[in-house]
């Protein structure tokens, strides 16, 4: 781990939790383009409340490495639990470089 970076929402319990799916993504993405670091091989951003699907894509591309979330490496781990090889199903357009064909951890 390189970086470890958070948004203060939640640290004053629980009545706060509700706030975080309603984060702009437009304040994620700056969030995770300041966390980044040179050298660093992946990006995790963690809360599975986040609305950052549509933004995986964009930000792999920006930044050249994968970026995971919460909710895409456990859709995945549920996926190859269930038996599901990565080179049968590459997630189209976001769900990570990590991911798709080629890319295997």
């Amino acid at each position: 781990m390189l970086a470890c970076k958070g948004l203060g929402i939640g640290a004053n319990g629980p009545h706060e939790y509700v706030r975080i799916a309603k984060v702009d993504p437009a304040t994620i993405q700056a969030h995770v383009r300041s966390v980044h670091q040179d050298g660093a091989d992946a990006l995790l951003v963690s809360c599975t409340d986040f609305p950052t699907l549509d933004l995986i894509e964009t930000l792999e591309q920006e930044l050249g490495i994968p970026v995971l979330s919460s909710n895409t490496a456990t859709l995945w781990a549920a996926l190859r639990a269930g038996g599901v090889r990565f080179q049968d199903a590459p997630v189209p357009a976001s769900g990570g470089q990590l991911f798709n064909p080629g890319n295997q951890a």
